[in-house]
């Protein structure tokens, strides 16, 4: 997927993340972008990867990459919360959203798990990830709320300890990059 300075200032990149970019000889496309966001020492190469990923992926695989992070966790909340079906039940709805784009059946579990969110602090962080995979569902959301619930999949997991850490946020970066990956095949076969 082709990435410029244009792209970047567009979906409104901070100072500091134009400057890396600008730097860093302003890479070509998104993979090869987090992939030297990667394999640089900066404290913040997860985030802006995760940032640009929900920012410039389409409406439906941002949803896909918010459902990935969700699953990640949502057994945080269900050892704490075994009888509470909610969280589980948004996972759903936005798998249904994407199958038949019924807006009203994402906002209406969107408002359910948002109680569930009321819990102890990881498992609260886990179905606040949840949650943002329903609000994903509604198309004007699906930028935040992609990265909200990656975010919030890490908040589960910092608790444990910075491997998991690493290796949770890890895995969300590889999964968007395989969307990204696999949008830039689908296109190419489209423009043929």
């Amino acid at each position: 997927m082709e990435l410029t300075k244009q792209v970047l200032e567009n979906h409104g990149a901070c100072g500091e993340c134009m400057y890396w970019y600008i730097s860093n000889g302003e890479p070509t496309s998104v993979e090869e972008t987090i992939e030297k966001l990667l394999a640089s020492d900066r404290h913040e190469k997860f985030g802006w990867s995760n940032w640009l990923l929900s920012h410039v992926l389409p409406v439906d695989d941002k949803i896909r990459y918010a459902i990935f992070a969700a699953e990640l966790v949502i057994d945080i909340f269900e050892k704490e919360f075994p009888e509470d079906k909610r969280p589980r039940n948004a996972i759903e709805a936005a798998r249904e959203y994407l199958s038949n784009k019924d807006v009203a059946v994402a906002d209406a579990v969107y408002a359910e798990v948002v109680y569930a969110e009321a819990r102890a602090d990881d498992a609260r962080a886990a179905a606040r990830a949840v949650a943002e995979v329903t609000y994903a569902a509604c198309a004007d959301y699906a930028d935040y709320a992609a990265c909200a619930a990656a975010w919030a999949v890490i908040y589960a997991t910092r608790a444990t300890d910075e491997a998991d850490y690493v290796e949770t946020y890890t895995k969300i970066i590889n999964y968007g990059l395989s969307l990204v990956k696999k949008c830039d095949v689908h296109c190419c076969k489209t423009q043929d």
